[in-house]
């Protein structure tokens, strides 16, 4: 069998391609450099007052704030423990807990022991099976969910430690992954589920009014980031791949950033065209029984 990424199963992948195929891979190889020159040239279309005063910070059913809110002493205590967990810097990554250390390499897959270097994503070849590498247990990593524990945690508990922790993280990874450096841009399934932790992420982190340990630094970089993401998924969009679930993990990203932070985009047009895509996919993806046509989550 050829491995992925060779250049004889390059050609045939090739020779497998419908001519619409064949013409949106073309597009993007021409428009690579501009695009890439788009998001790195993303900034916000507002002060950041009017952002943060903007976002949408409703839990579920809950109010904006979470003062009063009734939580069980046994809840509470699990809630509390989740959250100290990730301040200690631990996280359980495919049934195994790791210790990330005291900075989280966000390069580094914390289950072999090994590394991607910091460069563009597309220099970066993660279907190698030579290299040591697991991308899965780096993509996990950069997906941040292992920060919702803290996040919760700041949102029922008030307290501050928790927020600083989960921003302390992101703005390690937004300075050492900034667009384009890291495997965490290396599909748009990835950026996309991001957009949906991060969205979350906010919600716990704001649903009090902004966190005192909050910089404008920190959050312009992060707005930034959200813009890029977005922008990012709407020029990589994953057409023509197999089951093509990655496009569900994008739309929905995109629409989650866009209802979160409605002030970063302003524009009707990308909203429909992501929703209509989510519409879309989801018909042609899951059976009248509900279920998955891939049979995963």
């Amino acid at each position: 069998m050829n491995r992925p990424g060779s250049l004889k199963w390059r050609w045939r992948r090739f020779c497998a391609m419908p001519w619409r195929e064949v013409a949106y891979r073309g597009w993007q190889w021409a428009m690579a450099k501009e695009v890439r020159r788009r998001i790195l040239e993303e900034t916000l279309p507002a002060p950041l007052t009017e952002v943060v005063a903007g976002a949408d910070t409703v839990v579920g059913r809950l109010p904006g704030r979470a003062e009063g809110l009734t939580v069980s002493a046994e809840y509470m205590e699990e809630i509390m423990a989740a959250g100290d967990e990730v301040c200690a810097h631990r996280a359980e990554l495919f049934g195994r807990t790791v210790v990330l250390g005291e900075e989280v390499d966000w390069y580094r897959d914390y289950l072999h022991g090994e590394c991607y270097p910091r460069v563009a994503w597309w220099e970066i070849d993660y279907r190698r099976e030579d290299g040591g590498v697991d991308v899965m247990a780096v993509w996990w990593l950069n997906r941040h969910q292992h920060l919702m524990p803290a996040a919760i945690a700041y949102y029922v508990t008030g307290n501050e430690g928790y927020a600083e922790e989960v921003l302390k993280q992101l703005e390690s990874w937004l300075t050492a992954c900034e667009y384009p450096y890291g495997p965490g841009w290396l599909t748009g399934i990835e950026v996309g589920v991001r957009l949906v932790t991060w969205s979350w992420l906010y919600r716990f982190l704001f649903g009090r009014g902004r966190p005192r340990c909050c910089h404008d630094t920190m959050l312009f970089a992060w707005f930034r980031a959200i813009r890029q993401h977005v922008r990012y998924i709407m020029t990589h969009w994953a057409r023509y791949s197999s089951a093509n679930n990655h496009v569900i993990a994008e739309a929905a990203g995109v629409l989650s950033a866009m209802a979160t932070w409605p002030v970063l985009f302003g524009g009707k047009r990308e909203w429909g065209r992501a929703m209509k895509i989510l519409e879309r996919e989801v018909r042609r993806q899951v059976s009248g029984d509900g279920v998955d046509l891939e049979q995963s989550t």
